[in-house]
């Protein structure tokens, strides 16, 4: 029976390991990131957690939101968020999704150098027994305003596109400035992710940043409502069988009324 798949218990407390250096970023422009780690197996299925962490340096992000994170096995070690945390000197969080041998398994997790609220942990829609996912929703301060981040995992199957309306859902229902990320196993081309693009104010930063070089068939992704895209990439790499995704973001100035 231990070794049967359950989701996690969304009501157990769950903590950050290390302090963020900063309690708000002092500068309008910022950074964040969004790797699914694939348990830090690379595409020669090595497992090598310093790759991920050092591709994750490359890009210098303040937030990151990580998929397919796993726990710690019986004590024996740390889970995987709080071992990139040490890595990138940076605050960590685990939020499992799934638990096995009557512990927390596999989830996703954050990292951050600046402060955040409380995190809040939304179980989304499973229809198969298996593969529990959730959405983790938490915010931090840039200079002074409070950024909301949704950051999430979505099923490959069947539950993809219920999954998919409740987390657009929620994002729109959101106050700006907010920003949407992670993996939702969702091509560019999807009539499910066009309804929620169009005649809005969803801004893809991956793209904006990438233009025509932007894969055409990245399912990693950052979306914003409320703040400008400066840079974004995509980067491709052997650490894991996903890309990078980051993207450089700025709370814009505000409008004055005319007059």
């Amino acid at each position: 029976l231990g070794a049967n798949r359950v989701p996690a218990d969304a009501t157990r407390k769950i903590a950050w390991s290390g302090k963020p250096e900063l309690n708000s970023l002092p500068e309008k422009t910022f950074r964040v990131a969004s790797f699914n780690i694939h348990g830090g197996k690379g595409t020669d299925r090595r497992l090598d957690l310093k790759r991920i962490a050092d591709c994750l340096a490359d890009v210098e992000p303040q937030f990151v939101g990580l998929n397919e994170v796993h726990g710690s096995q019986f004590g024996t070690r740390l889970n995987q968020a709080e071992e990139l945390g040490q890595h990138l000197k940076m605050a960590s969080l685990f939020v499992p999704t799934e638990r096995r041998f009557w512990q927390p398994s596999f989830g996703n997790g954050l990292l951050t150098h600046v402060s955040t609220t409380s995190v809040h942990r939304l179980p989304l829609p499973c229809t198969q027994g298996k593969k529990y996912r959730t959405a983790t929703l938490t915010s931090f301060q840039v200079d002074g305003q409070k950024v909301r981040v949704l950051s999430v995992h979505l099923d490959r199957m069947k539950d993809r596109e219920v999954q998919l309306e409740r987390v657009f859902s929620l994002f729109c229902d959101l106050e700006k400035p907010a920003i949407l990320m992670g993996d939702l196993n969702t091509f560019p081309n999807d009539p499910l992710l066009a309804k929620w693009l169009k005649d809005s104010d969803i801004r893809d930063a991956v793209h904006e940043g990438l233009g025509e070089a932007d894969p055409p068939r990245r399912i990693d992704w950052i979306f914003t409502r409320g703040l400008q895209t400066i840079k974004g990439g995509c980067v491709g790499n052997e650490a894991s069988d996903h890309p990078l995704v980051w993207a450089e973001l700025r709370i814009p100035e505000p409008v004055e009324s005319p007059r």
